[in-house]
């Protein structure tokens, strides 16, 4: 009945509303420490980033996924992953997307919605945006975004006569295109945005399966009007970051300085994406933010309940973000409890507790503490997964642009033995040895009896316009029976051809006793 109501309500209201949009912006940035669920770039509010943002991530014109800003100064920002997590490596450059703002934001501040949250992880609290009345009939139809062409190769060997194993070589090919477009001043005040990526794969022995494979990020209709909007189509709630992607339509009323609204739809398959009538599911949420001169404030609710049509049970789940800055020291905290579908009652299935403090001017104390027991909509006798106590705590230095820090991680399981994770990195963009730049990070892992060692060393120079890095890593294992040693090196160059046109290529060698690879990626990307 909930759901019938949400639909309904939604459908009513897309008639009703009109426009408001930013231009959005194209920044490269590098990637200076990570710390449990946390990663530092050397980017922030200088370059238009702000706490609250949503910035999605894309590496040699692969689209990887998105971050969400948990807080930033005038020379640095901390994100954190939106949705499923993707490889990030200390010292790596990646080009981030987002819409940047004005003015700052108070309690009062009348704010057009913009998709963004975070790891899954955050809503939003950005700056005063003036609320647009529609396009008028002269405004000519704006299009904007870019297309982008890559191929990646990769050929390895595995195999260990002295273990017994056959030496197998393989394969593997795989040509893309994708585009990322925003069509402004429509008839209407629609604004439509779209993020879509195509791919055919080819591998020795069709090893890969599907070979075709078509992802859609987003592609979504939006409307505005004063204080409500309208978003229809794929999309990420900005609100509340517990619910996932949508098949649907939301409607917000309000501001991000206070509001709240309903979305109802269905969740997207979850093996390949694609649209899927088998889960409907509808959210209600509240948000509230503020922002003075030192102390920023955010926090929002949600009551979710996913219906599958299906043999699989019903999920209700309750999500509360909320986020605290007080003149540099930094608090936040997620909480999801759901209802178990057998005995009714309430269990945290995931908790997140962050904590930044600085030390001085230029050192910062981080910690986090995490709690993971995850629902399954499609275990029927498992539903509640086992527990996960995830702990860092850890210092952060930044000066200049140099960075450098250190990291504990301890990861607990039932019935199991805790292991731990010492990470420490430096970088240095650029020195006065032929204006080289210096990186390198180290980690290691233990738990009686395994261990494993991982260590990376990188080299960058600017050349014009172009960028050029080479790295070395050297990843160890032992299991008690196996050790494992294997060295790999990367080559990489990022080449602007003009203002429009941005092309990249890279190439990786591994070497071991038991696998060896080379792979070769290329791109070509055009804006317009």
């Amino acid at each position: 009945m909930l759901r019938r109501v949400l639909y309904t309500f939604c459908l009513w209201s897309v008639l009703f509303v009109c426009p408001a949009s930013a231009q959005t912006s194209q920044l490269s940035v590098q990637v200076v420490y990570l710390a449990g669920g946390h990663i530092y770039l050397d980017t922030g509010t200088d370059a238009g980033i702000q706490a609250r943002d949503t910035l999605s991530v894309e590496r040699n014109a692969n689209q990887l996924g998105e971050w969400a800003v948990v807080s930033a100064s005038s020379s640095r920002s901390v994100v954190s992953f939106i949705g499923d997590p993707f490889p990030v490596t200390r010292g790596a450059q990646y080009i981030i997307h987002f819409t940047p703002h004005s003015a700052p934001l108070t309690s009062e501040s009348s704010i057009v919605d913009r998709p963004n949250t975070a790891d899954i992880r955050t809503s939003i609290l950005s700056r005063k945006t003036e609320v647009r009345p529609p396009s008028s009939k002269h405004s000519p139809i704006r299009v904007s975004g870019r297309v982008y062409f890559d191929m990646s190769t990769l050929r390895s060997r595995t195999g260990a006569s002295g273990l017994g194993i056959r030496e197998q070589t393989r394969t593997f090919t795989t040509p893309s295109t994708g585009v990322r477009a925003r069509i402004s001043n429509l008839p209407g005040g629609l604004d439509v945005r779209t993020n879509v990526r195509f791919s055919q794969r080819f591998s020795s022995e069709n090893l890969v399966q599907p070979s075709t494979l078509v992802r859609v990020y987003q592609a979504s209709v939006q409307r505005s009007f004063r204080n409500i909007h309208l978003e229809a189509g794929r999309f990420y709630n900005p609100y509340e970051r517990f619910s996932g992607y949508w098949d649907g339509l939301k409607i917000h009323f309000g501001s991000r300085g206070l509001g709240g609204g309903i979305i109802a739809g269905f969740e997207p398959s979850r093996s390949d994406a694609q649209f899927s009538p088998d889960m409907p599911k509808a959210t209600l949420f509240i948000n509230y933010g503020v922002r003075r001169r030192t102390i920023r404030y955010f926090a929002t609710a949600s009551f979710n309940q996913l219906s599958p049509i299906s043999a699989y049970r019903d999920h209700t789940f309750i999500g509360w973000t909320h986020s605290l800055n007080v003149s540099g020291f930094r608090l936040s905290q997620d909480i999801q409890v759901d209802q178990h579908p057998l005995r009714h009652s309430w269990i945290v299935s995931r908790m997140q507790l962050r904590v930044s403090a600085p030390l001085t001017k230029h050192l910062q104390m981080l910690g986090r503490y995490s709690l993971l027991q995850p629902y399954s909509v499609t275990n029927l006798f498992n539903t509640i997964g086992s527990r996960r106590d995830q702990a860092n705590v850890g210092l952060a230095y930044f000066a200049r642009g140099n960075s450098a820090g250190l990291n504990i991680t301890s990861n607990s399981y039932p019935a199991s033995e805790t292991s731990y994770t010492y990470s420490t990195y430096f970088n240095i963009p650029r020195t006065f040895l032929l204006g080289l730049g210096f990186s390198g990070n180290a980690n290691y892992w233990h738990r009686t009896p395994l261990s494993t060692w991982y260590l990376t060393v990188g080299l960058q120079k600017r050349v014009g316009k172009a960028g050029v890095s080479a790295q070395y890593s050297r990843y160890q294992s032992d299991t008690g029976v196996l050790h494992l040693v294997t060295h790999s090196v990367m080559l990489s160059l990022n080449l602007p051809l003009s203002r429009r046109i941005y092309s990249s290529l890279q190439m990786r060698t591994q070497m071991g006793q038991y696998l060896t690879s080379t792979s070769l990626f290329s791109s070509l990307s055009l804006r317009f």
